[in-house]
């Protein structure tokens, strides 16, 4: 009997063919036209990215107006883990994360850790417990990078208290992770990184929110592109580096000293070796510099062509038009791209369109910069005595810019689905996962005892 449902239950499939069917015969149950889809969104998974036998690619011979966007929110964690490139920043968060791991593997350790913590009583510390160097929880990458370099003083005398407790294990990895911290290299690198995540992590949160466009994350990766570029800046370095010097004379009792270097060196960096002893110079070129350059190297390859090619259609938002002479000419040749790309979303010839661009940048001319409309939805509101217009907004704010909230389900899935609940039915788990999700459309408790407490039948199905 056994043998025989075997049979009849197909194997499932996760090839992107597979993936692409699945999502067609979804779409095609609710009812929804596939002419109308113009983006997908993943991560880059291959059966999902692949041009030539992902998902998107399957999907797309279905739905050609349906383009594939990475998600940029992934595209931001993964340029943000290029900085392990760099040996000295690599080492350095290899660090973090070993004491994350040694403390929060014991309750006894953490309980040291937060006991040298409330002690101190110092209002400006927020956290109480190391955070995990979490690869997938993209905030948790920088917030736990920052939450370290906060707590770096406690650490390092919960450490020396652990170093004179009976277990020969915890003294043993607490001397080992002291050791480590207490290297100049770990000190400047730890400081690089928690500027690079003070500015990436804004970034990062604004990523995950609800209802953002195009247009307004695009501004902020080009934003963040220009801030990391301005940390290039020899001033900026000077005050990282005077600030990692006080870290390790008053907190970890060291002078920061460059290790040794060779006129020739091929597996340690030494491209300061002709600037003499000059500590400052070395960290400058060889751990600064490369990570700086590499990250924002990365982000530009990350959100180039196909972005920037969707973001054409930003020329129709007002705050993104210009108003010089010959600006007009200039925008209407980056939108005529995007026009032709999605033709068969319009009626009207190419000369209609053009026109009503024309009359729309009119309007918009006349208003102060301050009162123009900066996102494709609030341009949307007054766009409806035109035709064509509202298409291109509409265009503009359905690309697909980040997987986040979808994959914020996958949460609530895993705390819905727990033990005591394993044997439940399909359709209730899935209400309860949507319960989780809209908790603001669900009726509150005294709501609900209020209406059964008011009838006077009792025997009623508890369901409003």
């Amino acid at each position: 009997m056994a043998t025989e449902d075997a049979a009849e239950q197909p194997e499932v499939r996760l090839s992107g063919a597979a993936i692409a069917d699945m999502l067609l015969n979804i779409v095609r149950q609710l009812g929804l036209d596939l002419s109308t889809c113009v983006g997908q969104g993943y991560d880059g998974a291959a059966n999902l990215a692949s041009e030539r036998v992902g998902a998107s690619a399957k999907f797309r011979e279905a739905a050609p107006s349906a383009q594939y966007f990475h998600c940029y929110m992934h595209c931001l964690n993964l340029s943000a883990s290029k900085a392990v490139a760099v040996p000295a920043i690599r080492h350095a968060e290899d660090i973090i994360r070993t004491t994350t791991k040694f403390f929060r593997s014991s309750a006894k350790r953490t309980d040291c850790l937060k006991a040298c913590i409330d002690q101190a009583e110092d209002t400006r510390i927020s956290k109480s417990h190391l955070m995990t160097l979490c690869t997938t929880r993209f905030i948790e990458r920088h917030t736990s990078v920052v939450c370290f370099r906060s707590l770096l003083r406690f650490i390092l005398e919960a450490l020396d208290r652990i170093t004179l407790w009976q277990s020969t294990e915890a003294r043993k990895g607490a001397q080992t992770i002291i050791s480590s911290i207490s290297q100049s290299d770990f000190v400047v690198s730890l400081v690089i990184l928690e500027h690079i995540s003070g500015l990436m992590l804004p970034m990062t949160r604004s990523l995950q929110t609800v209802g953002i466009d195009m247009v307004e994350a695009m501004d902020g990766v080009d934003n963040l592109i220009s801030s990391l570029q301005g940390m290039r800046a020899e001033e900026c370095f000077s005050r990282l580096f005077t600030e990692a010097s006080a870290v390790a004379t008053t907190i970890l009792n060291i002078d920061l000293v460059k290790p040794r270097t060779a006129s020739r060196s091929v597996y340690r960096p030494a491209a300061a070796h002709a600037l003499g002893d000059s500590v400052e110079e070395y960290y400058r070129i060889n751990v600064y510099f490369p990570t700086l350059d590499t990250v924002v190297q990365d982000i530009k390859m990350r959100f180039g062509a196909r972005q920037q090619q969707a973001m054409q259609i930003s020329r129709v938002v007002p705050a993104f038009m210009g108003f010089e002479e010959g600006d007009e000419e200039r925008q209407w040749n980056e939108l005529r791209d995007a026009v032709e790309d999605h033709k068969d979303k319009f009626e009207d010839s190419e000369v209609l369109i053009k026109s009503e661009f024309t009359l729309w940048r009119k309007r918009w001319q006349r208003v102060a910069a301050a009162d123009r409309p900066k996102t494709a939805v609030s341009a949307l509101d007054h766009s409806s005595q035109f035709r064509n217009i509202p298409i291109l907004l509409q265009l503009l704010g359905t690309f697909p810019i980040t997987t986040a909230e979808a994959e914020r389900v996958f949460s609530k899935m895993e705390r819905t689905l727990s033990a005591i609940r394993s044997t439940m039915e399909e359709r209730r788990f899935e209400s309860l996962v949507m319960l989780q999700i809209h908790r603001d459309l669900t009726p509150n408790i005294p709501r609900i005892i209020d209406y059964f407490a008011a009838s006077a039948a009792r025997r009623l199905k508890f369901v409003l």
